[in-house]
């Protein structure tokens, strides 16, 4: 039998959100402080491709950008790894977690062509931090902005 691992992208989604790994709370803080640190690392390659693509100013790319990080920011600050512990462990003391929230499990996001970079990474960061799997619709309209930062 072939493993998950090696069946369609899809597949192998679809595998994520039955097992749920996505909903781990240290699984979601290292995901978005790759996004973070990878964003960083890309900076200038994004900032120049915003750019090219959609002939705005230095200043409003560089908004644009800023306003990217904070958001993916608050997200992964939002994450409170020891009140989640402890929740998930309220089982062990017999009562119930009925304020839990979990997340949807399969996320499609779909960026506008307005303000690209914050239209698309701030869902992936939202549906990161509220532990979904993500499907991004990617449509060739920034072609620069698609070269290389985004194949992290």
């Amino acid at each position: 039998m072939a493993s998950l691992a090696s069946g369609s992208p899809l597949q192998r989604l679809r595998a994520s959100v039955a097992d749920g790994r996505a909903q781990n709370s240290r699984f979601k803080q290292k995901q978005l402080l790759s996004l973070h640190i990878e964003l960083q690392a890309q900076a200038d390659a994004i900032c120049t491709a915003i750019s090219e693509d959609t002939q705005n100013s230095a200043a409003e790319v560089e908004t644009e950008f800023y306003l990217t990080m904070t958001a993916v920011r608050h997200f992964y600050e939002s994450i409170d790894f020891a009140q989640d512990l402890k929740e998930e462990y309220l089982v062990t003391k017999g009562v119930d977690n009925t304020s839990r929230r979990i997340g949807a499990g399969l996320v499609v996001i779909r960026p506008t062509t307005y303000t690209r970079l914050f239209s698309i990474i701030v869902p992936i960061a939202a549906a990161m931090a509220g532990g979904n799997c993500i499907l991004l619709e990617v449509y060739s309209s920034s072609p620069k902005l698609w070269k290389s930062p985004y194949q992290m």
